[in-house]
């Protein structure tokens, strides 16, 4: 029985099949319309990351001094570039097809760039820049939820 305000899917219209409409129409307005909602949350999550990566150069400032220039050769020399280029890739009209294939290898990077200043640093100073790989695991979580 169904509710009286609840009307059957009609499967051959819909074709709710594994995660996709049948209807290939559909389907490409689906994607479109997605895309164009998901976009500037993907933006705003890439742009609060950058914000907050280079909030943390104070860090390298109160921290590790000594060590200055590789840490923010590392964190403004490879880090907040390859952020901007996310940002910057969102605005080209085919970056819907392909913008996962950019945010992964960003978020390697970053990724990468945080346990290089890690390398970088000698204790006690680097044991407090592991909290930049737990922030690039939960920016690449957050805004990588967006499907292709």
């Amino acid at each position: 029985m169904t509710h009286k305000f609840r009307q059957p899917i009609d499967d051959e219209t819909y074709g709710l099949g594994p995660l996709a409409f049948r209807n290939p129409d559909l389907e490409r307005e689906f994607r479109q319309t997605y895309w164009i909602k998901a976009l500037p949350i993907a933006r705003f999550g890439v742009i609060s990351a950058s914000v907050l990566w280079m909030a943390f150069g104070y860090l390298d400032v109160m921290l590790a001094s000594h060590k200055l220039w590789e840490l923010w050769t590392i964190r403004f020399g490879v880090g907040l570039p390859t952020a901007l280029l996310c940002i910057a890739f969102s605005y080209v009209p085919a970056a819907n097809a392909a913008y996962h294939a950019v945010l992964t290898p960003a978020a390697v990077a970053c990724g990468v760039s945080s346990i290089a200043m890690v390398a970088v640093n000698v204790p006690p100073a680097s044991e407090s820049y592991y909290a930049g790989i737990i922030i690039v695991l939960f920016v690449t979580y957050t805004v990588g939820q967006r499907p292709v």
